[in-house]
């Protein structure tokens, strides 16, 4: 009996295919990388990318400041609507009695502070000479935003009746929508 292989090439192909695995890796590591699309601006933060996209040029030129205002007048909205979508949740879950007492007493507090935080930040907002009157009515919508969260503490803590609570959440709902409505009026404002 003979001990010989009889495909003595079969040993080749899998030589192959790894050469082919390896010269691509080294090859696709060696492309430039692609540039990467700026990040989503934050309301804590401005981007720092002075490009536009294709899509939002304008025949005008606006100045940085107005740039920047924008970056934040985006950033805020959408700031506004993770903070309602936060209120819903917690109410949904203290309604719902997912929640004890104590933590949705530690929720609602923590949500208070969050709400001030961000009217902290849109009053302390650079904004552009242009937009000052406009940036008014976003300030004041803040402050009612600020108002609600501290209203709904309230009325958890209120041991008659989720009433107060209740109203407190609806209002917040309304300031939240007079918020994006007042953010719409600076982009017109500024031209964006």
């Amino acid at each position: 009996m003979s001990r010989a292989d009889p495909k003595p090439g079969r040993w080749l192909l899998p030589l192959v295919v790894g050469g082919l695995v390896a010269f691509t890796y080294v090859f696709v590591n060696a492309l430039p990388s692609a540039p990467s699309e700026a990040a989503a601006p934050s309301p804590l933060g401005r981007s720092t990318s002075t490009t536009v996209a294709a899509a939002t040029t304008t025949t005008t030129t606006l100045s940085p400041a107005t740039l920047g205002l924008l970056d934040d007048v985006t950033a805020f909205e959408a700031a506004s609507t993770n903070l309602v979508n936060e209120a819903q949740r917690i109410n949904d879950e203290w309604d719902n009695n997912d929640l004890t007492f104590g933590e949705a007493r530690i929720a609602f507090t923590d949500y208070r502070e969050s709400v001030r935080a961000f009217r902290d930040q849109v009053v302390e907002a650079p904004v552009p000479d242009e937009a000052s009157q406009a940036w008014a009515s976003v300030i004041a919508a803040a402050e009612a935003m600020a108002t609600a969260a501290e209203d709904m503490l309230t009325g958890l803590l209120d041991p008659d009746s989720a009433s107060g609570r209740r109203a407190a959440h609806a209002a917040l709902g309304t300031a939240s929508e007079d918020f994006v409505t007042a953010l719409s009026n600076v982009r017109t404002a500024v031209g964006g």
